[in-house]
């Protein structure tokens, strides 16, 4: 091996560090699912529990109560989660900083130039302006699936 390819070769710790990060990120991820699906199907059991019983005016509004109380556990829950993972592809970010040009351009998944199509385009413009790549559309997605279940809990409680 020559001095060039020793400096040019990750070291093991900064490796298993790399592999790290994408580990957190994919357990963060489903997590935030794992808390969506349980919030509605909390929502729905508070459901069941008012059909199961036919509560009064005063009972309804509890209810209801709880459902809003889920859901607004489940939002702070899923956007702290959100935060956690920005932190970590912050610290992944630096750690490539690191990187030789060659090993910056596979972590980023850049593409010959030519081969590049709109959505590629679209991305790099994304990831380019940081108040967009914090953006998170998945994160959106998720906070309206428990805003509708929550919605509909509510309306159909109310229903009962």
């Amino acid at each position: 091996m020559t001095e060039t390819e020793i400096e040019t070769k990750m070291s093991k710790p900064g490796e298993i560090l790399y592999r790290a990060f994408f580990d957190e990120l994919r357990f963060a991820k489903q997590q935030q699912w794992t808390i969506t699906n349980y919030t509605v199907l909390l929502m729905g059991g508070v459901f069941g529990v008012a059909k199961a019983i036919s509560p009064a005016t005063l009972g309804k509004v509890t209810l209801c109560g709880i459902v809003a109380l889920i859901w607004g556990l489940s939002l702070f829950v899923l956007f702290d989660l959100q935060g956690y993972m920005r932190n970590v592809r912050q610290r992944q970010r630096a750690m490539e900083g690191t990187f030789n040009d060659e090993d910056q351009r596979l972590a980023r998944g850049d593409q010959p130039s030519g081969t590049r199509r709109v959505l590629d385009t679209v991305y790099e413009f994304t990831r380019s302006h940081p108040s967009l790549a914090e953006f998170e559309l998945f994160l959106v997605v998720l906070c309206l699936v428990v805003t509708v279940a929550m919605l509909i809990a509510s309306y159909a409680i109310s229903q009962t």
